[in-house]
């Protein structure tokens, strides 16, 4: 609503206290493949969480003109935050520069949910939906996650012909309506999986909800980050909102949106 824009978008926001989220691991979940590093939202939320971003510097970016009105860069970030002078992937991110650059209060940082989305994407069609004073007065940034958009790819396949054979059950049937359809999707699914945890397993390590959200706390400007949206993500535990839950004080402007344990509808907008 247009009284909730206004209100973030006020000098006496930065005044509040951050949000906390909370989440947890699903009850019975099964543990992690071997290789796979997990993060529970109460873990991500955590003093541990904080050492993690803390412990590497802010990038200093070179924006450059993008989509003609947009701005595009890259930034080289740990592979494993939990070895931050170790193996670097490449992150791309996108920003809409406020309309408004005299009175900008900060910046809001967009992640889409997923997986698989580009936040960059999002990024980008989020002006036709937020209203003009927060177009004003923020820029708008989507980080693309590891492994998807213009971010280090993941490649699970050596060969373009092993990743056709390997996908022909989902071309071939666009849903799988008998058993044997059915039968063929989950043999094609599982193979696809031990491609990604074999010879992506570098990237693939590295693609969860904790390195998403770290990776955008390294790169905002401290104490300039407005709000974490979580949209099409429904709030699950583990979120990236979740994960965002008491990420230092000196990094949080303030902090707005809903999160509970059941599905929110999806924003119009």
């Amino acid at each position: 609503p247009a009284r909730r824009a206004r209100r973030l978008a006020s000098p006496a926001a930065s005044r509040r206290r951050p949000c906390h989220f909370h989440g947890d691991a699903q009850p019975g979940a099964a543990p992690p493949p071997q290789g796979v590093r997990y993060f529970t939202g109460r873990l991500a939320a955590g003093p541990a969480y904080a050492r993690l971003a803390d412990q590497v510097p802010t990038p200093v970016l070179q924006w450059t003109t993008c989509q003609k009105t947009d701005q595009c860069a890259t930034a080289e970030l740990p592979l494993n935050y939990q070895d931050p002078r170790g193996a670097t992937i490449k992150v791309a991110l996108l920003q809409v520069p406020a309309l408004d650059p005299r009175h900008r209060l900060g910046t809001i940082f967009v992640n889409p949910g997923g997986p698989g989305d580009s936040a960059r994407a999002w990024a980008a069609l989020l002006p036709q939906g937020l209203p003009k004073v927060i177009l004003d007065r923020f820029d708008i940034v989507g980080v693309d996650p590891h492994g998807v958009g213009g971010s280090t790819p993941i490649r699970c396949f050596t060969t373009k012909a092993a990743e056709f054979r390997t996908l022909a059950p989902f071309t071939a049937t666009p849903f799988p309506g008998t058993p044997a359809q059915q039968r063929s999707w989950i043999g094609a699914a599982q193979a696809l999986g031990q491609a990604c945890s074999t010879t992506a397993r570098s990237i693939a390590s590295a693609m969860s909800t904790t390195d998403d959200a770290l990776d955008m706390d390294v790169l905002r400007p401290p104490g300039r980050l407005t709000v974490v949206p979580s949209t099409s993500e429904r709030s699950m535990p583990g979120s990236p909102s979740s994960a965002h839950g008491t990420p230092g004080p000196r990094r949080i402007r303030t902090c707005t949106g809903a999160h509970s344990t059941t599905a929110p509808p999806r924003p119009s907008w």
